[in-house]
């Protein structure tokens, strides 16, 4: 074999082993294929929109009432408290399980955000307002008299 030909035969192989390297990784550190398009997440969306966005994506919903056996009327009246599956990759067509109230009832749960209640303060009316009243100023004290004649002392005068 000539010097041409085994260069030729090392670089035909050490182009095959890359090539098959690069091709077979172990897949470590490869990305994850998902599992599936993805759930949108609907909690504290009208159902009404909730099942359009599901519907758009080719998710079906089926919502039942959290507080009782009421029928839900697909409108803007009920509010999504929970979605199973949670949002995230799933199975093309996976029926999603909405949990809906009324939209003026809580979720079963939440934490109720406690207000404080309103306080009023009566306004007074003009004849029941009355000026406030002020303390007495204290009466002057009495000068003392001197022979000077209220004159002050000054220079080459002395005091009593």
């Amino acid at each position: 074999m000539n010097l041409t030909t085994r260069r030729g035969l090392r670089l035909a192989a050490t182009l095959g082993v890359a090539a098959a390297l690069t091709g077979c990784g172990s897949g470590a550190g490869a990305p994850a294929a998902p599992a599936g398009p993805s759930v949108p997440d609907v909690v504290d969306d009208p159902l009404d929109r909730a099942v359009s966005t599901l519907q758009a994506v080719r998710f079906p919903a089926r919502s039942q009432d959290l507080l009782g056996d009421r029928s839900q009327a697909v409108d803007g009246t009920w509010i999504v408290c929970t979605q199973d599956p949670e949002p995230g990759p799933a199975a093309e067509g996976t029926v999603v399980e909405l949990g809906v109230v009324k939209d003026v009832e809580a979720c079963p749960g939440a934490v109720a955000v406690a207000t404080p209640p309103a306080t009023t303060t009566p306004v007074p009316t003009s004849a029941a307002v009355a000026e406030p009243q002020r303390a007495p100023r204290p009466a002057p004290e009495p000068a003392e008299e001197d022979d000077s004649g209220g004159a002050p002392p000054g220079p080459g005068r002395q005091g009593p």
